[in-house]
C-alpha cells in the first residue's frame, strides 16, 4: 500500500523540468514497447516501492545526462557528423592529380576544423572525364579536375589555353591562367555550373603512336585521339592530316589494342601512370602543347555550403594547385627517364622547324576563332 502522502503526490512533482522532459521520452519509448511486444504494464512510474522509484530514478539521471551531452556544445555527442564530399578524377592513386586530390581533402579537412571531409574517388570509378564532368555540373559530383578540352563545349576560349606558339614558357603559360584571362574563363564556368578553385598541371604533351613519327606529314591519316567536345583536337587534327577520332581517357588503353586509335597527344607521367606506353610504344618529344586541368566544385554544392566553408575551399583549392604543380614537375622528369629505360619504347626528338610550321597553321585559325583581341592579349601578358 502506497501511502497518503505518496498517493496524493501529482505526478513529476519535485522533478525538475530536464527530468520530466527525460521520463516523457521514456514513456514514448515505453508505448512504443507495448504496442510492439504486447506487455500490458508500464515499466516506470512515479509511484511505487522505493526500489522501483529508485531504479526509474537511475533511468531517468541517465537519460538526463544524454539530453545533457547532446545539448551541451563541445561533448563528444554533441559533434556532427562532418559533410562529406565527392572528389572524382581519371587518374590512378600516386599520380600528380590525386596527391593534388589528396592534399586538397587534407587543407579542406584542416581549414574547416573537421567540419568537411572530401573523399577521392580515383581512377574513374565514378565515371570517366566526360561524366565526371556532366557529374559535377550537374551536382552529383562536387568536384573534379578534368582537361580544359572538356569544358570547350561550354566556353570555347578554353582551347587557347596550351596553344604552344601563344606561350613563351611555363611561367608565361601560368601568369595567362593565374591572371586576368584565367579568371575571366572561371567567371563564364559559373554559369554553366563549375566554380572554379585553381588550375592543375597537366604537363608537356608530345605525339604518341602506335608507329615510328618523327614528322608531322608521317601523321597523316592516321586515327588520332581526340578529346570530346574540344574544338582545338578538331583543329590539331586538319593541321595534321589526321582522322579525329573521340575515345575518352578511360578507354584509350584497349582503343589502342583494338586499333581504334592509332595516336594522341599525351604527357609522359599518363603514359607511365597508364602503361599507356605498351601500346604507343613511339614517342615523339614535339612538346605539343601546355595542358591544364581546373579543380572545380559544383556550383550548386558551393553556392549551398555557408560561407566561411566556402572560403576555406577557395583557400584550399588555391593552395593545392601550388602543390600539385610542383608534384607533376617533378613526375615530369622522373616518368621521362623510366620510359628511356623500357626496351620497347622508342623516343625521338624530331625537327622543331618542321613542327612550328604546322602550328602556325593552327595559330592562323585560332585567330579567326577565338578573335584576335583574346590572343594577343594572353601573348603580351609579361
Amino acid at each position: 500500500m502506497e501511502s497518503a502522502g505518496a498517493a496524493g503526490k501529482q505526478p513529476g512533482a519535485g522533478y525538475s523540468v530536464r527530468e520530466r522532459r527525460a521520463y516523457r521520452v521514456f514513456a514514448a519509448l515505453e508505448s512504443a514497447f507495448i504496442l510492439t511486444c504486447g506487455r500490458d504494464k508500464p515499466m516506470f512510474s512515479w509511484r511505487g516501492t522505493a526500489g522501483a522509484r529508485l531504479g526509474t530514478m537511475a533511468l531517468l539521471t541517465m537519460a538526463v545526462i544524454l539530453m545533457g551531452s547532446m545539448a551541451v556544445p563541445g561533448s563528444g555527442l554533441a559533434k556532427e557528423a562532418p559533410v562529406v564530399l565527392k572528389f572524382a578524377h581519371c587518374q590512378k592513386t600516386g599520380h600528380p592529380y590525386d596527391i593534388g586530390a589528396q592534399k586538397f581533402a587534407e587543407l579542406v579537412a584542416e581549414k574547416t576544423g573537421g567540419k568537411v571531409k572530401v573523399q577521392i574517388y580515383p581512377n574513374s570509378v565514378l565515371g570517366g572525364g566526360v561524366q565526371a564532368v556532366d557529374g559535377v555540373r550537374m551536382g552529383t559530383i562536387d568536384f573534379t579536375a578534368e582537361h580544359t578540352g572538356l569544358y570547350e563545349g561550354y566556353v570555347k576560349e578554353l582551347g587557347v589555353l596550351g596553344l604552344l606558339s601563344f606561350y613563351r614558357d611555363w611561367d608565361h603559360f601560368w601568369k595567362v591562367v593565374d591572371g586576368d584571362v584565367g579568371q575571366e574563363f572561371a567567371k563564364k564556368l559559373e554559369s554553366h555550373g563549375f566554380k572554379v578553385l585553381g588550375w592543375f598541371r597537366n604537363g608537356w604533351y608530345h605525339v604518341c603512336t602506335r608507329q615510328k613519327v618523327e614528322k608531322p606529314s608521317d601523321l597523316r591519316g592516321l586515327k588520332f585521339r581526340s578529346k570530346p567536345g574540344s574544338a582545338m583536337a578538331v583543329m590539331q587534327d586538319k593541321a595534321f592530316g589526321t582522322v579525329s577520332t573521340s575515345v575518352d581517357y578511360s578507354e584509350l588503353y584497349s582503343g589502342f589494342q583494338l586499333g581504334v586509335v592509332d595516336g594522341m597527344v599525351q604527357n609522359v607521367t599518363n603514359l607511365r601512370d597508364t602503361t599507356l606506353y605498351e601500346v604507343t610504344p613511339y614517342i615523339c618529344l614535339t612538346g605539343t602543347m601546355y595542358a591544364t586541368n581546373p579543380l572545380v566544385v559544383s556550383m550548386k554544392r558551393f553556392q549551398s555550403l555557408p560561407k566561411d566553408i566556402q572560403a576555406a575551399l577557395v583557400e584550399a583549392g588555391r593552395e593545392a594547385c601550388a602543390y600539385e604543380r610542383k608534384m607533376s614537375e617533378e613526375a615530369e622528369v622522373r616518368d621521362l627517364e623510366f620510359l628511356k629505360a623500357q626496351p620497347k619504347v622508342v623516343i625521338t626528338s624530331p625537327d622543331r622547324a618542321l613542327w612550328d610550321a604546322t602550328w602556325k597553321n593552327i595559330e592562323s585559325w585560332a585567330y579567326e576563332f577565338y578573335g584576335k583581341d583574346l590572343i594577343e592579349r594572353l601573348k603580351n601578358v609579361k
